[in-house]
């Protein structure tokens, strides 16, 4: 059973994710080429790493962004 909250006690914040992904390449479009290719690819286990052991808290976002995100009705 999920846990109960205080409306007045929650939090709204943005959360970031960031991504390293190796590649290769001779210059930048072929570095970028490459990694995009690496993204689509093996996409479902980055995305299982990034849930598992990434995000970091970062800005707040007001009541009224809230809403327009869906967090709050």
């Amino acid at each position: 059973m999920p846990e109960r909250h205080n409306d007045a006690e929650m939090k709204y914040h943005f959360v970031e994710f960031t991504i390293s992904i190796p590649a290769k390449g001779l210059n930048r479009e072929q570095l970028l080429a490459n990694a995009r290719n690496s993204l689509r690819e093996d996409s479902h286990d980055i995305l299982k790493d990034i849930c598992r052991y990434g995000g970091k808290v970062k800005e707040s976002i007001d009541l009224y962004e809230a809403v327009d995100y869906g967090l709050i009705e």
